[in-house]
């Protein structure tokens, strides 16, 4: 099925591709009426687009009118659910999260004993002694990016409870603020059992409809700039990350970098450079050996995830990487941190032409222009390097 084709080629990163037999779709079948296959090729059309900064137009129109009558369309819950997160997830990138809001619970949720997207809640107006449990469904990088919302929880509902629901490994980097809110609790993973009662829950994406987030009016304040001490001599020394867990399902299309590509940026005079990648291959190794790159292998396998890691990325001058846990956790840092993203990036790193993102104010962007066009990634890259310290 030519549909199924455009998908899959859109699931594994072959844009191109995608485009060119959704379009061919779309411009056979998008005065039909909107039945399944119409809703699906649709969203599936506006997906691709999106990519290419090609949202605007027409194809808004059509989009607009299937979520104006969504409830109305004699469509499977599953595609209804499955059209709500492509719809959030596009008004995100596009920065309109006002837009958002209605379907926003369609992101990062969890499923478990009384917790659903669908029965998410929140605090109500005058209320008191009550307890809201906060969770993430993403990865740790998301864990990383939103819990800049528990301080604000905390502060605007004193009166309250607040149950943080997070990954075992994580928990110590969030001990300090446990102690710095008699209001917050902190429970690990493993240690569900010992939740106390709690009269709602949501997940973090789901604050920014509740806190009436905008992308205008997002904050951020480095929250670990406290944990561990910066360097203290004067070499340039950077970490270079150029991929993530290759069971994360956007590994290959969105946080892989050939190794190779790299090669330029150790070859610049004067700059030091190290790798705190877990998982190389054998010719990734045989290339950090070639350029003498300082490699940590087998950190962070204790409890504390990223406790060695901290350790060493407060020692460089700077963080290289692509879009990894690695990144969220440098400029949570306080570290100067470069963010090497494919043409289709997350919502969070905004569109191909967004050169900024108030995420992270000072993460400097560095985007693909065309699809796997590395080269030109690095290239603008060792300028950045060369200009920063005269080289």
């Amino acid at each position: 099925m030519e549909l199924e084709d455009g998908k899959n080629n859109y699931t594994i990163g072959n844009y191109k591709k995608s485009l060119e037999i959704l379009r061919k779709l779309w411009n056979k079948f998008k005065e039909n009426e909107p039945d399944t296959f119409y809703v699906d090729l649709v969203f599936s059309y506006f997906n691709i687009l999106s990519i290419y900064d090609d949202i605007l137009g027409i194809i808004n129109t059509y989009t607009q009118n299937i979520i104006n009558n969504l409830d109305n369309l004699n469509i499977s819950n599953e595609l209804k659910n499955h059209v709500k997160t492509i719809y959030a997830t596009s008004q995100l990138q596009q920065g309109n999260y006002e837009n958002a809001y209605p379907y926003i619970n369609r992101i990062n949720y969890i499923n478990g004993p009384g917790v659903t997207a669908e029965n998410m809640s929140f605090f109500e107006r005058y209320d008191n002694n009550k307890t809201l449990l906060v969770y993430d469904g993403g990865g740790l990088g998301d864990t990383f990016m939103f819990s800049r919302f528990i301080p604000i929880l905390c502060s605007k509902y004193v009166n309250n409870k607040i149950i943080f629901f997070l990954d075992d490994c994580l928990f110590w980097f969030f001990q300090k603020m446990q102690s710095d809110y008699d209001n917050l609790e902190l429970i690990k993973y493993t240690e569900s059992s010992k939740m106390s009662h709690f009269d709602y829950h949501c997940s973090f994406m789901y604050l920014i409809k509740e806190l009436k987030i905008t992308y205008n009016t997002l904050d951020f304040t480095p929250l670990f700039r406290h944990i561990g001490e910066c360097k203290t001599d004067n070499k340039i020394k950077y970490i270079l990350n150029w991929k993530g867990n290759s069971k994360n399902m956007h590994e290959i299309s969105n946080r892989r970098m050939n190794l190779e590509y790299a090669e330029k940026l150790f070859k610049i005079p004067n700059i030091n450079w190290c790798v705190i990648t877990q998982n190389i291959t054998k010719e990734e190794h045989k290339i950090l050996k070639k350029y003498n790159v300082e490699y940590f292998e087998n950190i962070d396998n204790g409890i504390n995830a990223f406790e060695d890691s901290v350790s060493i990325i407060k020692s460089c001058s700077g963080v290289i990487t692509t879009d990894t846990s690695i990144a969220h956790l440098s400029l949570n840092l306080e570290i100067p941190t470069y963010v090497l993203l494919t043409l289709g990036p997350e919502w969070r790193w905004g569109t191909k032409s967004t050169k900024n993102t108030n995420w992270y104010p000072k993460a400097i962007l560095i985007k693909q222009k065309e699809q796997g066009n590395w080269e030109e990634v690095i290239q603008n890259l060792e300028c950045i390097l060369k200009e920063k310290h005269n080289i």
